[in-house]
């Protein structure tokens, strides 16, 4: 049957006052508690204000805060600051005279609690817990002077923290609750453990180790006792301890070789480590694997130092490297963190000039599309993350301010800084970094806002549609849907799209409707579909903006009535089986269950002469199930729910 659209669209013409824009792209600052006034920057260390490391704890979000004027971490005093939403931060006392948590520290929830190094007040490094009122110290296992250093790993059920004990040596130990208990290291090395960049693997903590006679070695915990792995060469290097990653069932390390090349080491959880040869022969510039790994399209890509002194972006498939060529002849190349964003994977990479820029590899050739920036600055400046349906960076502009930038697909955008000094000695103004997504909301560090050159914690909420829908409806109008919406401004709508379904889960489109760019002036939208489905028929809009970026709307329902009858379940809820019945009808009658993910459990034909079948449901498992009646043309949709 050939479907039949019909839509309108309205300019409601009546005088309105200026309109104020609601458009999610705007930052907002939160004030910081106790402003210290003009930060003094000492070239090290954290901002004023809000310094670093947030992390969501307890359904609030808790970063580091520095109370006074300076960045040197000699005399600056951390704490923790918990935000839950607001226009405040909620600073927590330090339980002592300390210069309190430790710069960039806050690493791991465990057993309810938030743990973090904490420097006291004699400047040893301590393990610190907070259970969202008050922090925790606990004390050290020996007479260290420089102590708990760090890199958590929750391993079986227990908390395994490195610890420099009093000879220096890194160990292992177990967080036992009220303190640390040491784990005993597999030689007498004076060094040991490397005090980041362990992992869990094969049931394992895996971690570089400095042996007593020089080489970096794998060594392994299961539980009870290390165990040092052979290096696969002669070499008086071995395991680099930055980046290890598990791909297709093994751990993947930087590894230096022998002969003078950064290589991925590979170790399956059981045999000896073993070398992946690298795609071109040994430099002098000691290059190879230089770190980076992301694992997409089910493969490894990372950072690759060629024997040009260039990076390029590498692939590994499980048996061999291979290398992406650079787009022109850079000194410079690939340089940091990629990311996965609308199922393609973006890299940082700066070109001849030195410049940076998001590039985006292409499987399809092999090739890297390097997308222009918006203006003469430096650029791209890292720290992606992915937020709603745009990708969110660190931007440096022809101000030499950092900008909040966004991508949508297609080219790069600058988000307006809010207004505010912008001229701090350190080059911390602007967005500064540490994103992260809570609540549906971004946040971010932001320095410049509203005094000196200190951090505050900014917010945009790009959960918001660029339109503002005042309504979106449908009702029968004969045999047809009439689908209306009204819009009250409109930012940068290229269209809209109606999509339909029969179940609510699996919608298709069937029009688009054009809108309006930009436009404050209220519009007033209908559609008329001609041909709904038999039963519920479920309706939303796909708003488009012209960077392609999109947003669903709520989710609105009208029902025709079935000839011949109406599709029935019983009982529901339901425990071991239900009886369907289905509407007479002169063919096959088909009934499709599908779970809550459109995944299809099973499917029943019943034949013209049968009303009501019996479906056994003891092997389902207990949840909420759809069941769709196919009769020809016409469907039903009911829910079912197995106890």
């Amino acid at each position: 049957m050939k479907r039949i659209l019909r839509f309108t669209s309205i300019i409601i013409a009546f005088a309105l006052a200026p309109f104020a824009s609601l458009n999610a792209q705007n930052i907002h600052i939160v004030p910081n508690p106790g402003a210290p006034g003009m930060f003094s920057w000492s070239g090290s260390g954290a901002l004023s204000g809000y310094a670093g490391t947030p992390i969501i704890f307890n359904n609030s979000l808790v970063l580091e805060y520095n109370a006074t004027s300076t960045s040197d971490l000699t005399l600056i005093k951390l704490q923790l600051a918990v935000y839950t939403g607001g226009d405040s931060l909620h600073l927590i006392t330090n339980p002592d005279n300390g210069q309190g948590v430790y710069f960039q520290s806050i690493q791991i929830v465990f057993n309810s609690k938030l743990f973090f190094i904490y420097l006291d007040a004699s400047g040893i490094q301590r393990l610190a817990s907070f259970d969202g009122t008050a922090i925790t110290l606990y004390p050290n296992p020996d007479a260290s002077t420089i102590g708990f250093v760090g890199s958590p790993r929750v391993y079986n059920g227990t908390l395994y923290v490195a610890y420099v004990n009093a000879a220096g040596s890194t160990q292992f130990g177990t967080f036992t609750g009220s303190g640390i208990s040491l784990i005993p290291n597999p030689d007498n090395s004076t060094v040991g453990f490397y005090n980041d960049y362990s992992a869990v693997f094969n049931n394992k903590i895996c971690s570089r180790y400095v042996t007593a006679a020089g080489p970096k070695q794998l060594a392994t915990y299961n539980g009870t006792s290390w165990t040092l792995l052979p290096n696969p060469d002669a070499t008086t290097r071995g395991v680099y301890p930055a980046f290890p990653i598990a791909y297709h069932n093994k751990l993947y390390f930087q590894y230096y070789s022998a002969t003078n090349q950064y290589q991925f080491m590979e170790y399956d959880g059981t045999s000896n480590p073993t070398l992946v040869a690298n795609p071109q022969s040994s430099g002098s510039n000691n290059g190879g694997v230089a770190g980076l790994p992301i694992i997409f399209s089910d493969t490894l890509f990372f950072q690759y130092y060629n024997t040009a002194n260039v990076q390029q972006l590498a692939k590994f498939g499980g048996a061999s490297i291979s290398l992406v060529p650079n787009p022109d002849a850079t000194t410079y190349g690939f340089w940091n963190t990629p990311i996965i964003y609308n199922n393609n994977l973006y890299i940082f990479y700066l070109p001849v000039d030195g410049t940076h820029h998001l590039a985006k590899y292409q499987s399809t050739s092999n090739s890297l599309n390097v997308y222009p920036n918006p203006d003469a600055g430096m650029g791209y400046w890292d720290q992606p993350i992915v937020y709603g349906n745009n990708l969110y960076f660190i931007y440096n502009n022809a101000q030499s301010v950092y900008q909040l930038g966004y991508f949508g697909g297609t080219s790069l955008k600058l988000i307006t800084n809010p207004s505010g000094i912008y001229n701090g000695s350190s080059g911390n103004n602007g967005y500064t970094g540490y994103p992260v997504v809570w609540n549906n909301i971004l946040y971010m560090q932001f320095g410049g806002v509203p005094y000196g050159n200190a951090g505050n914690l900014a917010f945009i909420n790009g959960s918001i549609l660029p339109i503002t829908l005042t309504n979106f409806g449908v009702q029968k109008n004969g045999n047809t849907s009439l689908l209306q919406w009204n819009i009250s401004n409109e930012m940068n709508n290229a269209s809209f799209i109606i999509e339909r379904s029969s179940n609510g889960t699996n919608f298709e489109p069937i029009a688009k409707v054009a809108g309006h760019g930009t436009i404050a002036t209220p519009q007033k939208y209908q559609l008329t579909d001609e041909t709904p489905f038999k039963g519920l028929n479920y309706y939303r809009l796909k708003q488009i903006d012209y960077d392609g970026n999109f947003t669903y709307s709520n989710v609105v329902t009208v029902s025709f009535p079935i000839i011949g009858g109406v599709f029935k379940i019983f009982p529901n809820p339901a425990i071991n089986h239900i009886d369907v019945t289905v509407p007479t009808y002169s063919g096959i009658s088909v009934v499709i269950m599908y779970d809550l993910n459109a995944k299809k459990i099973l499917e029943k034909q019943i034949s013209s002469n049968t009303v009501s079948q019996s479906i056994d449901l003891t092997r389902l498992a207990s949840g909420v199930y759809q069941l769709t009646l196919i009769q020809g043309s016409e469907q039903q949709t009911l829910k079912m729910v197995k106890q």
